[in-house]
């Protein structure tokens, strides 16, 4: 039943993105990783998985999680404001001033005193408290730029900084709900020739390809892990080795246990 344990756990494609994540490591270069598959392949376990494997060396690197909220439910910065919250250590219970203030201990630990620690601290402050939904004062936003791509800007900025401190990796599911502004950052962090060990791993369903068709193509830091359907097997066909497996093809086929 080994055989079958390692296809149910997704173990060779585990085993690749702890490769890629220490290549990010140990170079100190960001990538992005996108895990493609259809509902049922998958996706979500492995990601699960990946994140508690890398996620037992504190001190040498940071695991963050989030994920996209379905379309009409939530915000649509869900899945950055909860990578944000993590690096922070504030929870989903935590009061408005209280995570306000957590976030500027953080902030100013990071970047030094000035106009522009100020401004992420403002930026990232709408992205952690308030919803991003609302429209927010034009003057937060004097060239009348979307306040997404603003907020998003700072929140990639801030990210890029932690990066140069620890190995962050980002695991982050359900992709491809994303808005354009999401999908943009996410495509762009790891493009950004900015020093700093930053590895983002994102499932998403086969849709993300049909609305960016060129996703990731031609980038160098960039690598798509394709989940195709497993075959199911009978629960005979594992445990009765010496049944014979040839179907009327002539071919033998390779089993593979469905994932759950």
């Amino acid at each position: 039943m080994a055989a079958a344990e390692d296809a149910r756990s997704g173990a060779y494609e585990l085993d690749v993105l702890r490769g890629l994540a220490e290549r990010a490591r140990h170079r100190g270069v960001p990538h992005l990783v996108t895990v493609l598959g259809r509902r049922g392949t998958g996706k979500s376990g492995l990601l699960r998985d990946f994140g508690r494997s890398v996620g037992v060396r504190p001190g040498e690197q940071r695991v963050l999680g989030g994920r996209v909220s379905p379309a009409g439910a939530g915000t649509p910065l869900a899945a950055p404001r909860q990578i944000l919250a993590a690096y922070c250590g504030i929870g989903p219970d935590t009061d408005g001033a209280t995570a306000r203030a957590v976030l500027a201990r953080t902030v100013r630990r990071l970047f030094p005193p000035g106009p522009t620690s100020e401004l992420l601290l403002s930026r990232l402050g709408r992205l952690l408290v308030a919803d991003p939904a609302d429209a927010l004062p034009t003057a937060a936003f004097p060239t009348g730029e979307p306040h997404h791509a603003r907020v998003l800007g700072a929140w990639a900025q801030f990210l890029r900084e932690a990066a140069q401190h620890e190995l962050l990796v980002l695991c982050v599911d359900d992709l491809h709900r994303a808005d354009d502004p999401v999908l943009d950052a996410f495509e762009e962090i790891a493009e950004v020739p900015t020093p700093g060990a930053l590895f983002v791993v994102a499932a998403a369903g086969p849709e993300l390809l049909v609305r960016r068709p060129h996703w990731g193509g031609g980038k160098r830091h960039v690598t798509t892990v394709t989940l195709d359907p497993p075959e199911r097997v009978t629960r005979e066909q594992l445990l009765e080795p010496g049944r014979s497996q040839r179907p009327r093809t002539g071919r033998v086929p390779h089993p593979v246990v469905t994932r759950r």
